[in-house]
């Protein structure tokens, strides 16, 4: 006879998970290229995200530590500098969008600067 194993995990439920980002609006597609500069211990880098928002948003919440966004687009259309803020404390980029995302698919796209970490972390 089979006994049910009480110490069992529970099946991974993203909805359930606790997390500091949205789970309003989730990515489906990365598509990231890094270029290092070992000379001068930098990278930079471009990213762009294919995103699927399940209900209309006004703002964008993603991880980032240590970078410097020099561009962001929302489906093809920059977003402004003063759009975006870098939480340090936080890891994490908010977007303050200028129009409302309406539910369904859309493309952020960004361009961005960096530090190559020497610690190891």
């Amino acid at each position: 006879m089979l006994r049910p194993n009480l110490n069992a995990e529970k099946p991974f439920d993203f909805e359930s998970t606790p997390g500091k980002l949205s789970k309003d609006v989730v990515p489906r597609e990365y598509a990231i290229r890094i270029a290092p500069n070992i000379n001068t211990l930098t990278f930079a880098g471009s990213e762009t995200i294919k995103i699927e928002a399940k209900k209309p948003a006004r703002a964008l919440v993603l991880n980032a530590l240590e970078l410097q966004i020099s561009e962001a687009s929302l489906d093809g259309k920059t977003l402004p500098a003063s759009a975006l803020k870098l939480d340090p404390k936080e890891e994490t980029l908010q977007i303050a969008l200028p129009n409302e995302l309406s539910a369904g698919a859309h493309v952020l796209a960004f361009q961005f600067l960096g530090k190559i970490n020497q610690q190891g972390q």
